[in-house]
Parts: structure tokens; sequence; C-alpha cells
């Protein structure tokens, strides 16, 4: 039953983060049009390495760390001042930096550097989301999906009216800022959670410093990794798109990856916040197979179910999720979809060794994911340049990938590596 209501509660979470993930396509799309939205391509790109990175990348560490020391208060307390003194620190660090180079940035990203304050703005939010990521974090570390639920709920919701506002009375600047301004929003209810915890009543207590929390820094370079490799991979096959086919095909390539990110999303957030906390204690080799076994049919079976669902209604749900110019998204979704389903499968497997902190792995299979993407998708779109190439590359670049990632985690069950956890 806990599992259900935890399934549950993060499924309404991320369906309000779907529902405003497609309400902002669906407003850019409308108001500004294909063009308008693979213009705003490369700063959903930098909000998505903001999002991963902020704070220092280190949201499945704390899950991790909270669900084992829970019943340690000393070690707790020491984690969690550590963790948001660490997540402070590499916010100011991010703000700064960005702050130093926005003019760069902004014309790298628009070609435009008279709109470097927004990078200032960017760089400013990104210091929310890590206060939203702390408290949602140390949350789901106790199991306690409701705290997380409730803040993404409430945030989106909050978040509706101020991105419709934004983009019909100011345009793409108004887009600009309405491609992040729900964490401003979420940031109210996390304040109002984090007030009302026993994290308020801690922010002021000193603990001797645990040696193993030195790990932190090992999933800040996950995430690093991570925020890195996918954004500029990203920038590159847009670029790609661009020079072949110009503004109009890179938008209709980016609504497929961001509808495709949106309930993507959703598996890897129930696996981070429900299989991480289950599997870290776990030493027992057998239980972790079963685990794994178990997670794959019934995600890679809920994934199949609802992308069935979404290519038969695909003539109704692109035009209403986006407009009637994305119509031609039709003829190459179900590309998109195949691709998702073993992306899907390979996440099941590498939260293992997130959960485990086997950092070297992760960061070898993040970098071979981005190459494999890059030279498959050079590749055949190189030789054939339309844009159902680089879907196909898509395809194999996730087969390849969880052949590689499946052969690995067998070699680490029979090597008997993951048993005394980490």
């Amino acid at each position: 039953m806990k599992v259900l209501t935890s399934a549950l509660l993060i499924g309404m979470a991320q369906f309000s983060k779907i529902a405003l993930g497609l309400f902002l396509i669906k407003i850019v799309a409308y108001f500004l049009g294909p063009e308008g939205l693979g213009r705003l391509g490369h700063l959903i790109s930098l909000v998505a390495f903001l999002t991963i990175i902020s704070g220092g990348g280190i949201q499945n560490a704390i899950v991790k760390y909270v669900s084992e020391y829970r019943a340690k208060p000393i070690f707790l307390v020491s984690f969690i001042n550590a963790s948001a003194g660490y997540s402070l620190i590499v916010s100011l660090f991010f703000l700064f930096v960005f702050s130093v180079f926005s003019k760069e940035i902004a014309q790298f990203l628009f070609s435009d550097p008279s709109l470097y304050w927004t990078i200032v703005a960017v760089s400013f939010f990104q210091i929310l989301m890590a206060f939203n990521k702390l408290v949602a974090s140390v949350a789901n570390g106790f199991k306690n999906t409701k705290v997380y639920a409730v803040s993404q709920v409430s945030g989106n919701l909050l978040a509706i009216p101020l991105i419709w506002w934004l983009v019909y009375a100011y345009g793409f600047v108004g887009g600009i800022f309405a491609v992040f301004i729900s964490y401003l929003t979420m940031f109210l209810p996390s304040l109002y959670f984090y007030k009302k915890s026993f994290l308020w009543k801690i922010r002021k207590s000193r603990r001797k410093f645990f040696k193993k929390y030195d790990r932190l820094y090992g999933f800040s370079l996950m995430a690093l990794v991570s925020a890195v490799t996918f954004p500029l991979v990203e920038i590159y096959i847009r670029q790609m798109i661009i020079g072949y086919s110009g503004y109009e095909e890179a938008g209709i390539w980016q609504a497929a990856i961001k509808i495709s990110s949106v309930y993507v999303g959703f598996f890897g957030l129930f696996l981070a916040y429900y299989f991480v906390p289950s599997i870290s204690p776990e030493e027992n080799i057998q239980k972790i197979k079963s685990m794994v076994w178990k997670y794959l049919i019934v995600v890679g079976g809920l994934f199949s179910l609802g992308a069935a669902i979404f290519y038969l209604g695909r003539g109704y749900f692109i035009p209403l999720l986006l407009s009637d110019e994305f119509l031609s998204l039709s003829d190459v979704i179900q590309l998109q979809l195949i691709g998702d389903f073993f992306k899907i499968l390979a996440f099941v497997i590498g939260f293992v060794f997130v959960a485990k902190a086997i950092v070297w792995i992760y960061i070898a299979m993040e970098v071979l994911q981005g190459v494999l993407l890059v030279l498959f998708t050079s590749f055949l779109y190189g030789a054939d340049p339309q844009i159902q190439s680089v879907f196909e590359g898509y395809i194999l670049t996730n087969v390849s990938f969880l052949i590689v990632l499946a052969s690995i985690y067998y070699w680490y069950l029979k090597s008997s590596k993951f048993k005394g956890g980490c």
C-alpha cells in the first residue's frame, strides 16, 4: 500500500509537471510558432543543465544517505547540515560564473549579447532550484513523498497563469522567463514545508563532519557529467538540424524531445525517489536482482501502455498539446517512443549504480551515451538529412547503451561487487 501511495503521489506531482511542460510548449508554439520554440531550445538546454547541477546535483545523495542514516540522528543532522552548506556554496559559485560571463552566454544562446540580463536571472533562479531540491530530497529520504508532491503540484498551478501572461504580454523575452518561472512558484511551498519541518530546528546545529559524506563530491561529479553531456549533445544536434533544414525543423525535433522529457521524467523521478532508497541499503545479491527485474517489468509495461495510447491518438494529442503546425511530428513520433522505451529500461539498471554510489560506472555510461548519440545521428543525418534520421539515431543509441549497461550490471552481479552496499 505504501508503494502504491508513493507512486500515486509522485505520479500526481509528475503529472502536474508534465501538464505545465506541455502548457509551456503549447503557449510558446501558439504565440511564437516553431521558429520561436527553436530559438528557445538552447535556453531550455541551459535550464536543463542548471536543474541537474544546481546545489551540486546531490539530491540522489541526500535521498540515499537520509534513508540509510535516519535511525542515526547524529549522523543524519551532520549530513543534512553539510549538504545544505555544500549546496549553498555551489549555487553561489554558479551565480558568480554565469553573471560574469552573461554576455558571452547570451551571445552563444541567442546571438544577442544584450539579453545578458536573462542569464543573470537564470543564475539567480538556480539557487531556488537548489533549495527546492534540498527540502524535497530530505523528505523523500524518509519516503515522505507528500512534501515533494504538494510542493510540485501547488507550484505548477501557480506557474500556469504566469507563463500565459509572460508569453502573451512580452513575446520571446516573456518566453525566456516562462521556461524557468516554475522554480520561483515552487519555492513558496518548499519554504513553507522547510519552516514546518525539523530542518528549521537543526539549521544552526553543528556536528562532527562524518568522513563518508565526502561522497557528495562523487554525486556532484555524476550530476556535472549528466548536466554537461546531454545539453551539449542536444545543442550540437540542434545546430546540425538548423544548418541543414532551418529553425522550423529544429522546432519539430525540440517539441519531440520536450514531450519525451516530461513523461520520461516521471519514471526517472519515481526510480530516484523510491527505487534508490529501497535498494541503497540492500546487500543481498538475489534481492537486488529480483528488485531490478520487478522494476524492469513494471516500468517497461507502464511505459508501453502509455506509449501505445499516445501513438494511437497522435493525430489528436499533438495538435492539442502543440498546434496544427506540428502535425508533421506524427510521422516520426513512434521512433521517439521506441527510443524512449529502451532509455527507460536503462534507467532502471543505471539507478542501481547510483544507489550504490559507483561513480566511475555512471560517468563512463553517461559519456558513452552522449558519444553514441552524436555518432549515430551525425552518420545517419549526414547520409540522409531528414528529421527521421535523427530519431533513428536516437533508437540505435539507446539500444546499444542498454546492451552495454546490462552487460556491466550482470558482471557486477556475478562478481558480487554489490555485496556490502557502498
